[in-house]
């Protein structure tokens, strides 16, 4: 509950029915670390590198993933509002278990992500697109 954790290096962790509201990992390594069943709304992991991540049922809300670079990051049944993904790839990100809500990303960084059949309405939405019913 806002910590900060700026420049850290995290490894082989799990964060299991935690709060981390607030919580500042920008500049900071992760790599083998589990977010299960957690809040982690207005916090920050911008600038931070990311290898095998794995978010499950957690909500991210309000939450900053700026210029991340990341390998091996999943998205499970997980809640995801006003999360910024701007100047970060979501090449091979597969959120089709999550439910998403207002995100902020770059259109170049939309390429490669897997999305279901609904959330790519929402996607084209971003891109400004206007998506007529048949």
């Amino acid at each position: 509950i806002n910590c900060d954790f700026s420049n850290a290096v995290i490894h082989r962790t799990v964060f299991q029915n935690c709060k981390g509201m607030g919580l500042n990992l920008a500049d900071g390594h992760l790599q083998n670390v589990q977010f299960i069943n957690s809040v982690i709304d207005f916090s920050s992991f911008s600038f931070t590198k990311m290898k095998q991540v794995f978010f499950e049922e957690t909500q991210i809300k309000n939450t900053d993933f700026f210029d991340v670079k990341w390998k091996q990051v999943w998205f499970e049944r997980s809640y995801l509002n006003l999360v910024d993904f701007t100047s970060t790839s979501l090449m091979g990100i597969d959120f089709t278990t999550d439910e998403l809500e207002q995100l902020q990303v770059s259109t170049d960084s939309l390429k490669g992500c897997i999305v279901s059949r609904a959330q790519a309405v929402e996607f084209s939405r971003i891109l400004g697109l206007v998506v007529k019913e048949d």
